[in-house]
């Protein structure tokens, strides 16, 4: 995960205007579990969520946007 949101915040810098910097934040999850009732084994789940929050500034101005990826490079770069 950590090449991941290394490759991704690179591409978000060669993608900046001269003035333009970022800063950016990735909230990632993968996980498995399972949801049991009554001792039993009802619903085996696996989890995977990411979504990367990114602030745009250039010199007194500043945005900030929010966008869930994909987890593969080519569609989060076109996001």
């Amino acid at each position: 995960m950590q090449a991941y949101f290394e490759d991704l915040a690179n591409f978000i810098n060669q993608q900046l205007q001269k003035k333009e910097i970022f800063g950016c934040e990735l909230r990632a999850e993968q996980s498995d579990f399972i949801r049991f009732n009554k001792g039993q084994i009802r619903q085996p789940t696996y989890v995977d969520q990411r979504y990367l929050e990114i602030d745009l500034i250039e010199n007194q101005r500043h945005t900030r946007g929010q966008l869930t990826l994909s987890g593969n490079q080519i569609t989060d770069y076109e996001r």
